[in-house]
């Protein structure tokens, strides 16, 4: 499971799985088919080896934002 943000939680819609928020807290998760997660997993690592930088070299975040520049682009 994966801790997200309730406010980020309630804009999902048509998802192929669960979420779950609470009434109270700032954080729900999903609940997704392990095949679903790793095939996230797998597209992230792709992405990752595909940035011109050494792994040891590569930071967390410069994959994530360039993750987040990608999903802007195809919505």
């Amino acid at each position: 499971m994966r801790r997200i943000p309730v406010t980020l939680g309630r804009q999902l819609s048509g998802v192929l799985f669960e979420v779950t928020l609470p009434t109270t807290g700032a954080e729900g998760y999903v609940d997704a088919p392990r095949p679903l997660l790793l095939a996230a997993i797998d597209a992230v690592c792709r992405l990752a080896h595909g940035m011109k930088v050494r792994r040891s070299e590569l930071p967390t975040i410069d994959v994530l934002e360039r993750l987040e520049r990608m999903l802007e682009r195809t919505a």
